[in-house]
């Protein structure tokens, strides 16, 4: 019934009531063995038909048909539509007489109201020029004696619209420019006489033109849902593929240019996986294709991919095949690994791996193979067509051992906000679990915006820290799983200043440091550490592969240009110069502390006179006077000038001579 309701409205465009009517002429069998004799009404037509714009099950029947059972299908309903329009099964009634008719109830004017006068009482409202004619359905004329204002009847909300026959949306007229209601009426048709315009009491303004409302048109269709045609693929199927995909199929396969294949590598890779042994091809030692594993090492990596091996990959059919998936989007591994927990009872775990240790010749980008098999042979089966694999990446053989910087479970993760009750705010996974398009996911993450501070700062640590990340991982993949996070649960950006950046990352720094493990960690690694986490706000400003093209570089630069993010090195170097210029300070004022204090010697005996054989030992031996010297600040002249000045101006000598001086009894 929902196929014929979609072939009623959307290709033979019938309006208003005329739907219910031809529906239950077509269906009028189904209608009865249900009990229904014609009680389709246009409400609950139109209802189903709203329900196509949101729900998952109209998706196929709005779509055109796949198979020749539903072409079968729509032909003998469009037989049966056809038979009843020949029939005369579309009357032209408006709504205001399909709904007194449903009701059963007589027409709201009386013989006595329709019976003409000579004089008309005048309305209390002036008369508005804007008042339309009655539609060309009705002959009606208004009504000799007006209804009193405690007896007229509320429009109702569907009265606010008409639809005519012929297709036409009229629209609702304002308050002001409403007339009486009208009906028809049988008899003789007589000419009112005219109202006489009384002056208003107070004074109105003029009624407003209404608005037309926009004339409500059938669900849009999707560019794939044009005119398909029947193709039979090379494995023997058939499909209905539209013009665009026709253009394409049978043509011979090109080899992917290696600027596209291999695009600039991610800083970090994951990995979900089951391990059920400790041996297994997927544990925490390594990971090995099927094809190789219990079998011969696998042979250097290809310049390009055969074709059968990404169809067989791609497809997830049971044969072996000589590729290791691997992803650089935490979001959706996250989401992929909570659908196996929910739906397979799966106790899976989560690798972070570092491309950079993986030779780069055996590292593939996903898309641009998917998209050339697809294109050119429609081979793809159980959704696989439409999955492109973005966020796939494609590692020939094997992943080594010492590319694998740590595994989480994923029971650890998910049940990481139990004890961090904050984290809750961040990760939403109560999002996550939902049957939704990741697509979708992200953009209610996104419109919730959870704001980027101290908070979220916070919990960013948390994750890293669980996820196995410490002050000995490389800067990069700690930048990556701080964007991952940023990015894909759409974290708010503000613009803040240096300060309050520098802030926030220390606040990252401190909870990530915060089991230290007994591993000494120094102000560099510090600073690194914060470096690292503005570097990944930076990036996650921007899209995901957005290294990929300039296009989407120069646009993450703008936005984090917005933020206040475009120079993170900036912001902790001038924290460094910072503390360069205090050191420096803190060395003058060490410096005048080293000076020996002669004053109070003054006023001792025979001070004078060592002081006098001093300055002419210091005049033989060349030494400079440093009493009245400062030492400058600035980069001709180094912090630690003036003591060693004061280190040469007193040797052992005359230190032993001071000594005498100082401490004679």
């Amino acid at each position: 019934m929902r196929v014929g309701l979609s072939l009623i409205i959307s290709e033979f465009k019938i309006t208003g009531d005329n739907r219910a009517v031809v529906f239950n002429a077509v269906f009028a069998e189904e209608l009865a063995a249900f009990g229904l004799q014609g009680a389709a009404r246009t409400k609950a037509l139109n209802a189903q038909w709203q329900e196509s714009k949101t729900k998952e099950h109209w998706r196929s029947i709005i779509e055109p048909p796949t198979t020749n059972a539903e072409t079968e299908l729509r032909d003998r309903l469009r037989a049966k539509i056809r038979q009843g329009l020949d029939n005369g099964s579309e009357p032209s009634t408006n709504e205001t007489t399909s709904r007194q008719a449903r009701r059963g109830s007589p027409s709201p004017v009386d013989d006595e109201d329709s019976r003409p006068v000579q004089n008309r009482q005048p309305l209390p409202t002036p008369p508005s020029s804007n008042a339309r004619a009655a539609t060309r359905h009705s002959s009606a004329l208004v009504p000799a004696t007006p209804t009193p204002m405690s007896k007229r009847r509320r429009p109702a909300p569907e009265d606010a619209a008409i639809d005519d026959s012929d297709g036409e949306y009229t629209p609702l007229r304002s308050k002001r420019s409403r007339v009486a209601p009208v009906s028809k009426v049988a008899g003789p048709v007589t000419v009112l006489a005219p109202r006489k315009k009384t002056p208003p009491l107070s004074p109105l303004k003029a009624p407003s033109k209404p608005r037309p409302r926009a004339q409500r048109s059938p669900i849009k269709k999707s560019p794939t849902s044009s005119t398909k045609t029947p193709y039979v693929l090379l494995d023997g199927d058939t499909i209905m593929a539209p013009e665009r995909l026709l253009q394409t199929l049978g043509q011979p396969l090109v080899t992917v240019p290696q600027h596209i294949g291999k695009p600039p590598l991610p800083d970090l890779f994951f990995r979900y996986y089951v391990e059920r042994t400790p041996r297994d091809q997927n544990s925490e030692h390594g990971f090995v294709a099927r094809k190789y594993y219990k079998s011969v090492p696998p042979g250097p990596p290809p310049a390009t991919l055969d074709w059968k091996d990404v169809l067989d990959h791609m497809n997830r059919r049971p044969v072996e095949t000589p590729f290791v998936s691997c992803s650089n989007k935490l979001i959706w591994i996250i989401s992929l690994a909570m659908k196996e927990l929910q739906t397979a009872g799966a106790n899976g775990r989560i690798a972070l791996i570092e491309p950079s240790v993986i030779e780069k010749r055996a590292i593939f980008w996903a898309p641009p193979f998917h998209r050339e098999v697809a294109s050119k042979t429609a081979l793809f089966k159980n959704g696989a067509f439409r999955y492109c694999g973005n966020y796939e990446f494609f590692v020939w053989g094997a992943i080594p051992k010492e590319a694998i910087i740590s595994t989480v479970k994923v029971v650890d993760l998910l049940n990481l906000p139990r004890s961090h009750p904050e984290l809750g705010r961040i990760l939403r996974y109560d999002i996550l679990q939902d049957r939704a398009s990741l697509t979708n996911k992200e953009t209610l993450l996104r419109q919730q915006k959870v704001p980027l501070n101290s908070v979220a700062a916070k919990g960013i640590a948390l994750i890293a820290r669980c996820m196995g990340v410490t002050a000995q991982s490389p800067t990069l993949v700690v930048s990556h799983v701080v964007g991952d996070v940023v990015r894909g649960w759409g974290l708010a950006s503000d613009f803040r200043s240096p300060q309050s950046w520098r802030e926030i990352a220390e606040r990252f720094v401190r909870v990530f440091l915060e089991p230290g493990g007994g591993h000494w960690v120094g102000p560099g690694q510090v600073q690194t550490l914060k470096f690292a986490f503005l570097h990944g706000v930076r990036w996650g400003q921007g899209d995901f592969n957005a290294r990929h093209q300039p296009k989407t570089m120069a646009k993450m630069q703008k936005k984090a240009r917005m933020i206040g993010l475009e120079f993170p090195e900036k912001i902790i170097s001038d924290e460094v110069d910072a503390w360069k210029i205090g050191l420096f300070a803190h060395g003058q004022t060490v410096a005048k502390l080293l000076k020996a204090p002669k004053q109070p010697l003054l006023l001792e005996e025979h001070f004078a006179d060592d002081m006098e054989e001093e300055d002419g030992d210091d005049e033989e031996r060349g030494y400079d006077v440093l009493e009245d010297r400062r030492p400058v600040a600035g980069p001709s002249q180094p912090r630690w000038t003036f003591t060693r000045q004061m280190d040469l101006a007193h040797d052992d000598n005359d230190s032993d001579d001071d000594n005498q001086i100082l401490y004679e009894a």
